[in-house]
């Protein structure tokens, strides 16, 4: 008794709370680099997208979101092409790292599309052409850089340079006061990825052993098919749509997954978080044990999500809070429709994960191309219905629907046999 009293006048003592505080913080950064990391990831898009949205017209900020839309999809094609199945070979082969020679090659490819997809939404001078498609390298050589940290264990390295890169993005309030160019923007928001490259390329330690990605190909390509599929869902539709002409709702779309940037990082970190420990440690390589942490996680994501989702509707409704580029009700749709799809997703992708770590990789990419064509034809309908905002309507509800029907659902029946005993490791 005498020490639970002794332990609460110590709480309520003001000396002591700082250090409390401090030491809190300091665990939370010890025990989830990664997701402090993603944090600053997420904090660093967010705020280049709020400050585009405050300060440039519409017009502007529609060209800006889609640009960085393509690159944040380039992105994600190559790590899941090469960085991600990388990391997933770790739990059987130790040296699975990723040359830079490979990286550059992916880099480059990733470069040149993104020239085409610039020009195709308008971009058309070859000087900026030429710029925009050059710095676009570094978001990749960044993630190849991060990837590698993840997988040396590396994660407080990680963690600190996207802590830099999200101080570098700040200063983008001074390049739009001099120009609110679409263009302009998009060049800095690419050039502060260098503090990402140029931080992990000095601290990570060097990898003298490589894995040629022949060597994982077959999942490589599965994962590559499954992020390709998946961006069908919303991504390619935005682009496509947004070079159709004037739409109500795109811009207020975008920049909705821009609000609600700190979910979709949860959802991302706790997955990509999973995704590591899952390849890299003892303490989940029982393939139940591996399920019990996985849906442990789903089911407080689960909760967590819808409530972030109506807090914010909540407020956009109560405040009529906008943008100098979208508008309140725009807002208030593109909130609804990127929080519902943004929840079953996250939490399809855990599943997603755990799935793929048990070495079904089949299942995922069957899922998502009946996520494809299911969304595909709730695009095309809602086009057929009415327009460029009917179809992203459609789309992105079939969207949400869809998920947990095509992953969790599956991924359910599949522990159930873990969990009976029918199947007790990966084939």
């Amino acid at each position: 008794m005498t020490d639970h009293v002794l332990e609460a006048e110590a709480e309520v003592a003001t000396p002591s709370q700082p250090k409390s505080l401090l030491g809190k913080i300091a665990g939370l950064i010890s025990s989830q680099p990664l997701l402090i990391a993603q944090m600053f990831m997420s904090a660093s898009g967010a705020g280049a997208m709020v400050m585009a949205a405050a300060a440039m017209q519409a017009a502007e900020f529609v060209t800006f979101s889609l640009l960085t839309l393509v690159t944040v999809t380039l992105i994600g094609a190559v790590r899941s092409v090469l960085f991600q199945p990388a990391l997933i070979e770790m739990r059987q082969n130790s040296d699975s790292h990723i040359h830079v020679r490979t990286a550059l090659i992916g880099a480059l490819v990733a470069s040149g599309i993104f020239a085409a997809a610039a020009f195709a939404l308008g971009v058309r001078q070859p000087l900026w052409l030429a710029v925009l498609a050059l710095t676009n390298v570094l978001p990749i050589a960044a993630e190849w850089l991060r990837i590698r940290g993840m997988a040396l264990d590396e994660r407080v390295s990680v963690m600190r340079s996207d802590g830099l890169r999200f101080a570098a993005t700040m200063f983008g309030v001074v390049v739009l006061f001099f120009s609110t160019d679409a263009l302009v923007f998009t060049l800095f928001v690419n050039l502060t990825y260098l503090i990402t490259v140029g931080y992990l390329a000095l601290r990570l330690p060097a990898v003298s052993a490589h894995a040629s990605p022949l060597a994982f190909w077959r999942p490589a390509s599965a994962q590559l098919a499954d992020f390709s599929f998946g961006q069908a869902v919303s991504t390619i539709p935005l682009l496509v749509l947004g070079g159709f002409g004037p739409s109500v709702y795109i811009g207020g779309l975008r920049l909705a997954q821009t609000l609600l940037g700190p979910l979709n990082m949860v959802l991302s970190a706790a997955a990509v978080n999973l995704l590591a420990d899952g390849a890299t440690k003892e303490s989940h390589a029982d393939p139940r044990e591996l399920i019990r942490r996985g849906r442990k996680l789903a089911l407080g994501l689960g909760i967590l999500s819808p409530t972030l989702v109506l807090a914010l509707l909540a407020f956009l409704m109560m405040t009529g809070f906008s943008f100098r580029g979208v508008d309140n009700r725009s807002l208030i749709v593109g909130v609804a429709l990127v929080g519902a799809l943004f929840t079953t997703s996250g939490l399809g992708l855990v599943d997603t994960f755990i799935v793929r770590l048990l070495g079904h990789h089949a299942g995922p990419t069957v899922g998502r191309i009946l996520l494809v064509i299911v969304t595909g034809t709730a695009y095309l309908w809602g086009y057929h219905v009415g327009g460029t905002d009917s179809s992203l309507i459609y789309g992105f509800l079939v969207g949400a629907i869809a998920n947990p029907v095509f992953f969790s659902l599956p991924a359910a029946v599949l522990y159930r046999r873990y969990k009976a005993g029918t199947l007790t490791a990966a084939p």
